[in-house]
């Protein structure tokens, strides 16, 4: 009984575990496509550094990849932590998560940078919501019918 468990356990980590990979590299990779259109497009992409009026600097690559892969590890550990304590993981993962969306998209209104560029980095956000969390909503098991 007790290797029952373990095994799954185990399964419903590496569950939990690919999930969280493939969140951050759809997360990634379509936030990194945005970027190269974006910059292809003329967009100038110049974010103040420190955040909201520091001296402008160009949004580099890495930062928009680092940008997705941090916040999708993250969901996932929430995910797996919110899964063995509440009865409803989904709904309070998706409750805070658009908290932190909404959150994110006002700041983004304060940074002293063009209109295109917070467009960009709009879209960038609410993309990487979208990704972030597709992958975790789609472990969720649907309910069995009644």
């Amino acid at each position: 009984m007790s290797s029952t468990l373990e095994s799954a356990r185990s399964t419903r980590w590496h569950g939990f575990l690919g999930a969280g990979v493939v969140a951050a590299l759809l997360s990634s990779a379509a936030c990194a496509l945005i970027w190269l259109v974006a910059r292809a497009l003329g967009a100038s992409l110049l974010v103040p550094d420190p955040p909201p009026a520091g001296t402008p600097q160009p949004l580099p690559l890495p930062a928009v990849i680092a940008s997705c892969v941090a916040p999708a590890l993250l969901a996932t550990l929430a995910f797996a932590a919110l899964s063995r304590l509440t009865r409803r993981p989904l709904e309070v993962l998706l409750g805070v998560g658009l908290l932190l969306l909404l959150a994110s998209l006002v700041l983004l209104w304060f940074l002293e940078t063009d209109l295109p560029t917070k467009g960009v980095l709009a879209l960038m956000h609410v993309l990487a919501f979208l990704l972030i969390l597709g992958p975790l909503v789609g472990m969720v098991e649907p309910p069995a019918p009644a």
